[in-house]
């Protein structure tokens, strides 16, 4: 199998933290099964005046999707990643295998594939301020006609769950045999051993603060310290920390060491990124990996990852009491905890790991390739 991977940006297959597409991509490579990667770039002027206009019109957590679920964008990202299959230095090109469902390469003319964790539907549903259409029904009628032919067009269509699954089928039209849900792998195996852990501390990791749930979880602190006297809560990710914020609370800020993040897993009892809004959740997995009993949002696909009861409790978006009392029944719990870190550990060890995906990927596309066969 000759698989030719796109995406919007063509990573490093190799890095010190190598971001969910360069892992997919590299267990690909391992498996001798990638014949090539190729952009979807937008050209430099482009490039910066897209970036400009999301500067200077939106807030940080809204720039991506008001660009890049622009039609006109979606068409500019086609024609280039186009160009560059039909210039790739090896042509010979089984599939294309497409990471995202911001463009098509349909115009290629190459059978291809895509595998997404989300559509322009969940996003326009459960995330309205990324959408450039939101108020615009011609934008956005232009928007889902494009992305609906490139599902059509596919020869599979991959997803990270069945949430997004449901979402293909249903708002697309799509029929069921041909999406697919491959979990992806996870993104890192957090080593805590032989560290020490604190029994009272909960971790939080979002860079995006308000949509990963921070500000309702800073809201619920004081009444998971009225009842956990001496819990602690560490925040990864915001730069800047809130003027003003209860007790207990630390700001560690952006960490890029995984050194540093491996230490903050270690010493942490809970994680809790009662997310707003989630396509998908890897870092879920990390946390378990670390024996890190979850609390997440009781939608979107986090309740595939987060068993209630067992690896972790699930709350309500949104609501304050739910996240306090889920903190509260963990932490005031020892013998409940202990089982719940067991178990997550369990899940995160039985996880799919890139490896498997890749290889889940391709053994489908092989299926349906024949079948397209004449």
């Amino acid at each position: 199998m000759r698989i030719h991977g796109v995406a919007i940006n063509v990573p490093r297959t190799s890095s010190d933290r190598p971001d969910r597409t360069s892992r997919l991509w590299q267990a690909l490579a391992d498996a001798n099964e990638l014949s090539g990667l190729s952009p979807a770039s937008l050209s430099p002027v482009l490039n910066f005046a897209y970036r400009l206009y999301g500067w200077v019109g939106h807030p940080p957590s809204d720039r991506f999707g008001q660009v890049n679920l622009r039609p006109e964008v979606f068409d500019l990202r086609s024609d280039a990643v186009t160009s560059s299959i039909l210039t790739a230095p090896n042509p010979d090109i089984d599939v294309v295998l497409q990471e995202g469902f911001f463009f098509s390469p349909k115009s290629a003319n190459k059978p291809y594939a895509v595998y997404i964790d989300g559509t322009g539907s969940i996003v326009s549903r459960h995330y309205p301020s990324q959408c450039p259409w939101t108020a615009n029904e011609g934008m956005r009628k232009n928007w889902m006609q494009r992305e609906h032919s490139l599902y059509h067009n596919a020869v599979r269509v991959f997803c990270y769950s069945e949430f997004c699954r449901r979402s293909v089928i249903s708002d697309y039209g799509i029929t069921e045999d041909k999406v697919s849900t491959i979990y992806p792998g996870a993104n890192r195996q957090a080593d805590v051993s032989g560290k020490k852990r604190e029994p009272r501390q909960v971790l939080f990791v979002g860079y995006d603060f308000k949509r990963k749930g921070g500000s309702n979880l800073l809201e619920a602190w004081p009444l998971v310290r009225r009842s956990v006297p001496g819990a602690e809560l560490n925040i990864v990710g915001p730069v800047t920390a809130p003027s003003h914020y209860p007790p207990g609370v630390n700001f560690v800020g952006k960490v890029t060491n995984p050194a540093q993040l491996a230490e903050l897993y270690a010493s942490a009892s809970v994680f809790c990124m009662p997310s707003l809004f989630e396509a998908y959740g890897h870092v879920f997995i990390e946390a378990m990996s670390a024996g890190l009993p979850c609390i997440g949002p009781s939608a979107f696909a986090a309740p595939e990852i987060i068993t209630a009861g067992k690896d972790g409790l699930l709350v309500e978006p949104g609501s304050v009491d739910e996240i306090a009392d889920a903190l509260i029944r963990i932490l005031s719990d020892q013998r409940l905890l202990q089982e719940m870190s067991h178990a997550a550990r369990l899940k995160a060890s039985s996880w799919p790991t890139w490896g498997g995906a890749a290889a889940s990927i391709s053994n489908q596309l092989n299926q349906d390739l024949v079948k397209a066969t004449p």
